[in-house]
């Protein structure tokens, strides 16, 4: 766990090798940024949340389930005449399409779960029952635009250049489960990509309340938290912890993550120049299985050569030619047998074993680096 919420450095640890910014580095290293359509593509927010998908994440108030339309339904709505479209087709049945796929039931249990007997107070149920209440619609939510905007709107790195941003930076976060089944920032860490500096590490304090940390894969238990807020030792919110990122993350700066989306995602955090682990190394098996592929095909197209090249000078003369037995086609496997977790491709790659305390959770300072380390690796021998 971290120990502190410091505004300073923490020096290089022993062990962790620092990696010299080159030119020749730095521009092998430009190169794996994915392009802004990439990011988008992997399901990046890659600008500012509109007002209509901030809508999107209103809740009923009654039972908590999300009661506006979906960005999907939206869009089939603004395409009718009626709305100011240009679908000039079967307005009706599109209508009819929408309205049925927006859930109109509202459930929920009316009473408490007691945990000592395992059921629900109203209906004498257990945790997992179908609610015991509904009523015909959902109370559809007012006034939740300021707490909306604050919660899940996106924010792009500041422009403006300070003397402490980094190069590069390893960034890594963990999240547990709020009351309402979103996830919730509760740790970043942020390293610095060339020295292996500590630069952020600290717990979040989340703005809502938590149901649960996910203390099996965050490592923070509710214990932590607590005691890290009396002390004053987390940051309080996603906006705070974003700040302190922000004092060493310039647009200019390199984020390198694993599955960067959801830590990107967790901070609310819109940023460009994002190098991807989890991406890049499927990228790469991907053109290394094309290679193999094209090969077998090769050597494939050279045996039935060779073949009827035999059968050509009469080898078989005097026998009919039997057909030609057709090439057996490739079994149907998972893609990535070998494992695309961080966990996985830092074993295989670095021959480190990582995340190893099962029930102590994840540590996202020894993630970042791993994630660093990876890159690394990926640079200094597939490029």
């Amino acid at each position: 766990m971290p120990s502190s919420k410091s505004d300073t450095v923490v020096p290089l640890s022993s062990g962790i090798s620092a990696i010299e910014p080159t030119k020749e580095y730095l521009a092998q290293l430009n190169s794996l940024v994915l392009p802004l359509e990439a990011l988008s593509r992997a399901g990046f927010i890659v600008k500012e949340l509109t007002k209509e998908q901030l809508d999107s994440r209103k809740r009923c108030k009654t039972c908590g389930v999300r009661s506006e339309y979906s960005s999907v339904i939206m869009e089939i709505r603004k395409a009718l005449p009626s709305q100011g479209g240009t679908d000039d087709g079967n307005a009706k049945a599109v209508e009819a399409k929408a309205e049925k796929t927006v859930v109109h039931r509202c459930k929920r249990h009316t009473g408490a779960y007691i945990k000592s007997t395992k059921k629900w107070s109203c209906c004498g149920k257990q945790l997992n029952s179908p609610p015991c209440w509904g009523q015909k619609n959902h109370d559809q939510p007012v006034g939740q635009d300021e707490a909306l905007q604050k919660r899940w709107q996106y924010h792009p790195t500041p422009t403006n250049p300070q003397r402490s941003h980094r190069l590069a930076v390893a960034l890594d976060c963990e999240m547990g489960t709020a009351i309402d089944s979103e996830t919730e920032l509760i740790r970043v860490t942020v390293i610095d990509y060339f020295t292996g500096e500590k630069l952020v590490d600290s717990l979040v304090f989340p703005d809502i309340e938590m149901r649960h940390f996910n203390t099996r894969f965050s490592g923070v238990t509710r214990k932590d938290m607590t005691l890290a807020y009396k002390q004053h030792r987390c940051f309080l919110g996603g906006a705070a912890a974003r700040a302190a990122v922000f004092k060493y993350v310039g647009p200019e700066t390199i984020v390198v993550a694993h599955s960067a989306n959801g830590d990107l995602g967790s901070l609310r955090w819109i940023h460009h120049k994002v190098v991807d682990t989890h991406i890049l190394e499927s990228e790469r098996r991907k053109k290394e299985e094309a290679e193999k592929e094209k090969e077998n095909v090769d050597n494939n197209v050279k045996d039935v050569k060779t073949e009827q090249t035999t059968a050509s000078m009469g080898k078989r003369q005097g026998e009919s030619e039997g057909k030609q037995d057709e090439p057996q086609k490739k079994p149907k496997v998972r893609y990535h047998p070998e494992g695309m977790s961080l966990k996985a491709l830092t074993m295989k790659h670095l021959g480190r074993e990582i995340q190893a305390a099962v029930k102590a959770g994840h540590d996202s300072f020894e993630d970042a680096l791993a994630s660093r380390d990876l890159l690394h690796y990926h640079i200094t021998n597939f490029l």
